[in-house]
């Protein structure tokens, strides 16, 4: 075995043999290397150079700051507008409320009524004494609230007036 070869070594052109230095200039000049300073710390300016501790901190301070300022918001909008309530609804708030109403028609006391507020087209009936036979109850909705000032009119029976008027008339002999 050889250590050393005998044949011929040849560098591919340019290329620096083993034995040769490189060439200073062909890199360019050699600067020595610049020191760079550090910027001056001025002592009234906030330091955000903060380490682990600082910035949890920090962001414990921004969510109680944020949750206080949405807490706040919500606060100045007030309180949710409340509906206004039909006219009959309101009279059923009120403790003392009443409602006058007149009822006519085929009932035993005809006039005006006063009740208390939320009544029902039927307690009207019941204050005026009730419905005569001849009231033909169908025709009214008995369950209606009143509302003050209300005429409350109970139809008499068409089928009941032709029966009792149209009685046989006397016939006479002969």
């Amino acid at each position: 075995m050889l250590d050393h070869d005998p044949s011929p070594h040849t560098a591919p052109p340019g290329a620096l043999d083993e034995a040769e230095d490189p060439d200073p200039g062909f890199w360019g000049p050699e600067d020595p290397p610049r020191r760079r300073r550090r910027a001056r710390r001025d002592p009234n300016a906030l330091r955000l150079g903060l380490g682990g501790e600082g910035r949890a901190a920090m962001a414990v301070v921004a969510v109680i700051t944020i949750s206080a300022a949405l807490i706040s918001y919500r606060a100045s909008s007030g309180p949710a507008p409340v509906p206004k309530a039909a006219p009959a609804r309101a009279a059923t708030l009120t403790p003392h409320a009443h409602v006058v109403v007149h009822v006519a028609g085929a009932v035993t006391r005809p006039g005006v009524v006063e009740l208390r507020a939320g009544a029902r087209v039927i307690d009207a009936l019941d204050a005026a004494g009730g419905a005569l036979a001849a009231a033909d109850l169908n025709r009214l909705n008995l369950a209606a609230l009143l509302r003050d000032g209300q005429q409350v009119l109970v139809p008499v029976d068409a089928s009941s007036t032709t029966t009792s008027s149209s009685s046989p008339a006397p016939t006479t002999p002969g």
